[in-house]
């Protein structure tokens, strides 16, 4: 068994509960990535009949990926460490979202 990362006893056992929880779903949307990535090569091979499969399979990496970055970020905050992006509206909105000259919701 490896060794944790954390001394226990300077993270409540809550956060290290949640950060684990965080860290499966990773895992979990890792696995499908790189499955839906090795299908991304097949349709690929398929030329034309294939294209319309390589797009949703690429746009659904796109958005498996902005999940992973979602999670890893909160992973991150709850352990105090280096947060790429931010919250959920950095992660998963689009950058149109970004580029409105209003906010979106109110202050």
């Amino acid at each position: 068994m490896s060794k944790p990362i954390f001394k226990e006893s300077t993270m409540n056992p809550e956060v290290i509960g949640q950060v684990g929880c965080a860290l499966g779903q990773i895992a979990e949307l890792a696995t499908v990535i790189k499955r839906n990535s090795i299908k991304s090569i097949v349709e690929m091979n398929e030329g034309e009949d294939g294209q319309e499969a390589l797009e949703a399979l690429i746009l659904s990496n796109q958005h498996l990926a902005a999940q992973v970055g979602f999670l890893a970020d909160l992973c991150s905050r709850s352990v105090n460490s280096y947060v790429m992006n931010g919250g959920a509206e950095q992660w998963l909105l689009p950058p149109a979202y970004h580029c409105q000259s209003e906010p979106i919701h109110a202050a």
